[in-house]
């Protein structure tokens, strides 16, 4: 469904009015650290090799996992 600009205008700011309202109840969220993250993959041997990221656990044929201090440094690492 499509709204006429007039109208979609008029949500789009009622809408952005009630998330400001709400804003200080947010908290942010966070994780708990050290992040771990774990990747399975669909096929078998196609993991990361070993020899270029250290920081790697190999779980099995199609699963390894990654840590970081961060989640950004986890992501990363990935």
């Amino acid at each position: 469904m499509l709204l006429p600009p007039q109208k979609a205008y008029a949500l789009i700011k009622q809408k952005t009015k009630e998330a400001i309202l709400k804003l200080p109840l947010l908290k942010p969220f966070t994780f708990e650290r050290p992040v771990r993250l774990r990747v399975e993959l669909v096929e078998r041997g196609i993991l990361p090799l070993q020899y270029s990221k250290p920081y790697m656990k190999i779980i099995d044929g199609r699963t390894y996992e990654v840590e970081g201090s961060s989640m950004e440094e986890a992501l990363f690492r990935l």
